[in-house]
């Protein structure tokens, strides 16, 4: 078995050090579930209004997961953290 340990950065570290990561992380998840350009700039807008310091403990899947609430509900609400 392979013994090497890859660490990568979670998405909040990311978001700190290269905060455009996101905008385009919310186009290419709008795009692959059915919405346009229109609706990942709201969901950029929303997300930059409503949860500006999110540490995104989920990472990758909770902003996906976002993202389809922001779709299918226009709001999303984290789990509160333990």
């Amino acid at each position: 078995l392979c013994s090497d340990l890859i660490q990568t950065p979670s998405l909040a570290q990311q978001l700190n050090e290269t905060p455009h990561v996101l905008e385009e992380l919310i186009a290419y998840m709008a795009q692959r579930n059915g919405a346009d350009e229109a609706f990942a700039a709201w969901a950029l807008s929303w997300i930059l209004k409503h949860l500006p310091t999110h540490p995104w403990p989920g990472n990758y899947r909770e902003l996906e997961q976002c993202v389809r609430n922001l779709l299918i509900r226009g709001e999303y609400h984290p789990a509160p953290m333990q």
